[in-house]
Parts: C-alpha cells; sequence; structure tokens
C-alpha cells in the first residue's frame, strides 16, 4: 500500500470568527451563523481547510447549516458547484471589509492574504 503525505488545511479561530459574523449565504439572517466546512474532499481522516468556510445559519426552522450539510438542501452535484463559489465570495467579502478595519486585515493576511 502507499502512503501519500497529506496537506496540512490552514485551522484559524479568528478566521472562522470572522466568517460566522457575516450573515447566512443561503438566507441571508445575520447574527446566527456559523463557519460551514465543504464537505467535498474531505473523508477518510482529511479534515477541509478553514480558507474553504462559507457563513451558514444554525436557527429555528432555516438551519441552513444542517439542511446543507444533511443533503436537504442541494443535491450533492449541486454542492459540489456552490461550495467553492460562497467559499470565493466569503474570502472576496472579508478582504473588502478588511481594508478599513486594521486587526480584521492582521486576521484576513494571515489566513488567506490581500
Amino acid at each position: 500500500m502507499t502512503s501519500y503525505p497529506k496537506s496540512t488545511p490552514l485551522r484559524d479561530e479568528a478566521y472562522r470568527r470572522l466568517v460566522a459574523a457575516l450573515p447566512c449565504m443561503a438566507c441571508g439572517i445575520v447574527g446566527y451563523t456559523q463557519a460551514a466546512h465543504p464537505n467535498t474532499g474531505k473523508g477518510l481522516s482529511m479534515k477541509a481547510d478553514d480558507r474553504d468556510c462559507f457563513p451558514l445559519c444554525t436557527v429555528g426552522g432555516n438551519d441552513c447549516h444542517g439542511g446543507f450539510d444533511q443533503r436537504a438542501m442541494f443535491s450533492k452535484a449541486v454542492r459540489r458547484e456552490i461550495e467553492p463559489l460562497w467559499a470565493s465570495h466569503t474570502r472576496a467579502k472579508l478582504r473588502a471589509m478588511s481594508a478599513h478595519d486594521a486587526g480584521m486585515r492582521k486576521i484576513v493576511e494571515k489566513a488567506i492574504g490581500l
């Protein structure tokens, strides 16, 4: 059996907190989001990278995070298309917001660059 090195995914709590502060990507609700990791590309002890997170809510009837993870919201094929788009949109939004906040800029620059 051949062994392949695993890449080390970024783990950055400060970055995840910035993601979680954004409105939900699915429904737009503010104040109830978490940093959701993509489901594509993980498994077999492989963790998803924090740079690929996007905000999804966990509130009441919406629970977009739960719906997304449990395949109730989108099919697997659609999720594979949406995840990189939402992650890219999240990174772009954080880069733009960090232009006016030095503390935020430091976190974003460390995690994803400017």
